[in-house]
């Protein structure tokens, strides 16, 4: 007899004689709900034997399935490297063509079991796990599984790290000192614990979000311990300096937390919480200028040693520093005062530029720049220098300076020779253009105090512009410019500049002196221009025209000035081998005897009203006359265009002179 317990009063039933506790009828369902039991039973044993076996038939093609898409691979990209030329990634007709042209024999001996027939796109992979040809042809997806992992993991880092700083910011009032220690102290100790766990188990982007979390918690337990006066922080500290010492703990913590787990989320953050530690260390200890630029070319000198051993991040830091260190340093060269504050800004100015070029040795890109800009910053700071030691001979020592410059460039290592010498050469033609610019206003001062022509003024150059400094330094600064360059055009252009600084140096120079100096000058460019020197013929021009316009202060003077001209100007006419030259120094020596036959016309005495009737202008003009066709005859000789040049220029000469000669009555 089939029995099962009654499912109302749970007494002992039958399908026969029913419930023997409530009297109820027999219930077939609940008799065979009691033997579906059983069954289930029975299947669920025999459902896991088939699981299992499943389960390892599964892991058998699955590792079957593996090493055949690897082999395939392979081969596919033998194909395509034999067969395919390399197309642009937006190139899309390019690779339809040539997706269209495979070979059929490389589809058919890459496709595997279930693959789609061969013909127009069949694809030498299984139904479904064929690549595209953008991936066959190197085409890259959007972006890499790492890629989002990683963004991830800095999203949620600076999530948890914005949580973190609000918490230590705001959320004090709900915990005592001891709590907010504590609650601080034990999740940035389970913070750190992290990274070493990730790394075991080789999750290294996890490991980097937590050791940079840790990095921050840390800060910010060092912000709490002063917030909350743990100790008496707050009362015993400035805080400036206690931020310093945080910063500097932090990245003490930082560089041992890298170098034990060789992460480099803890080096980077070292590397950025260590570049304020100084400037807070003496925000509050008095530092002048020098003090701060000492202090920034510390920081900079920190930023250097870790981006050449730690990481290539500091670069920046240290790039910034030195940037931070120009103004400070520029407000001590303008302001400081005495021998002592200007060596002491020398120094400082010396460690910046030996920092420059110990930054710049470590790449061979920028060992020139490092060079030069370290000679730059070593100028200002020597010329303050010897505006100090000199204060009345400065401008001497300036272009002494800068020569000095330039002879350390030349003989600097081979190494950073290039960059030493552009250095030396942009600090010295700075020096030379406010020493030119005075010699030209000298020239032009000159030429004013000369002219109405035998008329100047009486106060002739009573005031003079500079003293001795400008034509030495001049000198000295020709000899740098000639070291660095080598040059035919510097010595000439200083010998012109010379010329047009020396008069203007003395108190009361007499005309004759000026003309002397140009004379002198003008006769070594005449003899430069002699053994073809372009560059001699280049300058001679300007010390020529000065002459003619500085001789007119006197009959006696320009008598001197244009006879020397002139037979300057003969004699480069008739010696020249180059006509080029010989044509213009014959139109100026045809121009220039004429006046200076009016000149002496003029210095004789004769002309004037008192001696005859002879009209002044016309005694000028048949002197000038005179002696333009005595020059044409010379000249004749050695230029076979005298007469036509002549003929040309007589007119204007003899004009010149008559009209000389008459404002000269």
């Amino acid at each position: 007899m089939v029995s099962y317990p009654c499912p109302f009063c749970g007494a002992a039933a039958g399908l026969e004689t029913g419930c023997s506790g409530c009297g109820r009828p027999p219930y077939p369902e609940a008799a065979e709900v009691l033997r579906l039991n059983a069954r289930t039973i029975e299947l669920y044993a025999e459902v896991e034997a088939a699981r299992y076996s499943y389960g390892a038939a599964v892991q058998r093609y699955t590792a079957v399935q593996s090493e055949r898409n690897v082999l395939a691979a392979r081969v596919k990209a033998a194909v395509a490297a034999a067969t395919l030329p390399a197309f642009s990634p937006r190139d899309t007709a390019a690779r339809r063509a040539a997706q269209a042209t495979w070979p059929a024999e490389a589809t058919a001996a890459l496709a595997g079991p279930g693959a789609e027939p061969a013909g127009a796109g069949a694809m030498p992979w299984p139904a479904g796990t064929a690549p595209t040809g953008e991936a066959l042809l190197g085409q890259r997806p959007e972006a890499a599984p790492r890629t989002v992992q990683n963004a991830l993991f800095i999203l949620g880092g600076l999530l948890l790290g914005s949580a973190a700083i609000v918490f230590a910011a705001v959320a004090w009032a709900s915990f005592g000192v001891l709590g907010r220690a504590a609650i601080l102290a034990v999740v940035t100790l389970l913070t750190l614990a992290v990274p070493p766990v990730a790394l075991a188990r080789r999750l290294r982007a996890t490991a980097e979000t937590f050791a940079a979390l840790g990095v921050l918690l840390v800060l910010l337990d060092g912000y709490a311990a002063w917030y909350a006066d743990l100790a008496g922080l707050a009362e015993a500290t400035i805080p400036a300096t206690y931020a310093g010492l945080t910063f500097a703990v932090t990245a003490a913590i930082a560089g041992g937390y890298a170098l034990a787990t060789r992460l480099r989320a803890p080096r980077l953050a070292a590397v950025v919480a260590v570049q304020p530690v100084l400037p807070l260390l003496a925000l509050h200890h008095g530092f002048g200028a020098t003090g701060w630029t000492l202090v920034f070319v510390g920081t900079a000198a920190v930023g250097v040693l870790i981006g050449r051993t730690v990481d290539r991040l500091a670069w920046i830091a240290a790039g910034v520093a030195v940037l931070s260190a120009l103004p400070p340093a520029l407000h001590a060269l303008a302001t400081v005062d005495g021998v002592a504050g200007a060596a002491r800004i020398l120094a400082v100015m010396v460690l910046l530029a030996a920092l420059v070029v110990v930054a710049g040795l470590t790449h061979e890109r920028t060992v020139q720049l490092g060079a030069g800009v370290a000679v730059g910053l070593l100028a200002p700071a020597g010329a303050r220098m010897a505006a100090e030691l000199f204060p009345e001979q400065r401008y001497a020592a300036f272009a002494a300076l800068a020569l000095l410059l330039a002879g350390v460039a030349i003989v600097t290592p081979e190494k950073v020779r290039r960059g030493t010498r552009v250095g030396a050469l942009v600090v010295t033609a700075g020096f030379a253009a406010p020493y030119a610019y005075f010699a030209a206003l000298g020239a032009v001062q000159t030429v004013a105090h000369s002219l109405p022509a035998w008329h100047p003024r009486a106060d002739w150059l009573a005031s003079r512009l500079f003293d001795w400094q400008e034509p030495a330094g001049l000198a000295l600064l020709g000899v740098g410019l000639w070291l660095l360059l080598r040059h035919r055009a510097v010595p000439w252009t200083t010998a012109a500049l010379v010329a047009f600084a020396a008069p203007a140096a003395l108190t009361a120079p007499a005309p004759a002196l000026v003309c002397t100096v140009d004379g002198v000058a003008l006769a070594l460019l005449a003899l430069a221009a002699l053994r073809s020197d372009r560059w001699a013929v280049a300058v001679a021009p300007f010390v020529a025209v000065h002459l003619a316009l500085a001789g007119l202060a006197g009959p006696g003077v320009t008598l001197a000035a244009y006879t020397v001209l002139g037979g300057l100007s003969m004699v480069l006419a008739a010696r020249a081998a180059d006509r080029r030259l010989g044509l213009p120094a014959a139109v100026v020596a045809l121009l220039c005897l004429p006046v200076a036959g009016a000149a002496g016309s003029r210095l004789l005495g004769f002309g004037t009203a008192e001696q005859g009737p002879i009209p002044p202008a016309l005694l000028g003009a048949t002197a000038g006359l005179a002696l333009v066709t005595l020059a044409a005859r010379l000249l004749g000789r050695r230029c076979a265009n005298a007469g036509t040049v002549a003929t040309a220029t007589a007119g204007a000469g003899v004009t010149v002179a008559a009209a000389l000669h008459s404002t000269g009555t």
